[in-house]
């Protein structure tokens, strides 16, 4: 009579399935982790700009619209969350010296992010923005609304503070400066050419 034995499970037999079950779940859940993570500085941003944009393109009544967008080396950031507003109401964005029923001036008056340590292992971040916003009406050459809005928005992020201050506008010389500096370099030369001249006739 022959007998039939089971085999016997080894110890080790467990350990591979056990592994295997543990790294899916890592692998799963690490996506997840990486969605929850805090926005970087440019969505945040966007974010902030979000409601001033909905609320300009709410005013419009033309099917379409001149985005200008100043200063021009704004930013891109502010004419792509305008027009994508502007498109979700149905309206035909435009630019240039395109013609278009209704003209939105969005000029970004100030606009900066700053980081300041909240402990250990975290910081706030801080987004602003300064915006003045001018809507015409073209068909009747009036303008419509006109508004300036500062825009603000505070977060904690997990780390250590990247930066203290970051300006998201390209810095401008003053009227002073503008006016300074062509003269100091004329100056500047005329003593350059006076002092050769000095020192060969001696």
């Amino acid at each position: 009579m022959t007998s039939c034995r089971t085999p016997r499970r080894q110890e080790g037999d467990d350990v591979m399935p056990m592994l295997g079950r543990l790294m899916l779940i890592y692998l799963l859940g690490f996506p997840i982790g990486l969605a929850a993570q805090a926005p970087a500085d440019a969505e945040a941003m966007s974010m902030l700009l979000r409601d001033a944009a909905a609320e300009a393109a709410s005013r419009v009544t033309q099917e379409s619209v001149l985005l200008r967008v100043l200063p021009d080396d704004g930013p891109v950031l502010v004419t792509q969350v305008f027009a994508e507003e502007l498109q979700e109401r149905s309206h035909r964005v435009v630019i240039g010296d395109a013609e278009a029923g209704s003209i939105l001036t969005v000029e970004i008056r100030e606009m900066y992010s700053s980081t300041a340590s909240s402990g250990k292992s975290s910081y706030f971040r801080m987004m602003h923005a300064t915006l003045g916003i001018l809507l015409e009406d073209r068909t009747r050459n009036a303008v419509t609304w006109s508004r300036e809005m500062q825009l603000s928005r505070t977060d904690t992020l997990d780390g250590v503070a990247p930066y203290t201050q970051r300006f998201w506008l390209a810095e401008r010389p003053s009227f002073w400066s503008r006016l300074l500096e062509p003269l100091l370099v004329t100056v500047s030369v005329f003593v350059i050419a006076l002092l050769l001249f000095t020192v060969r006739g001696s």
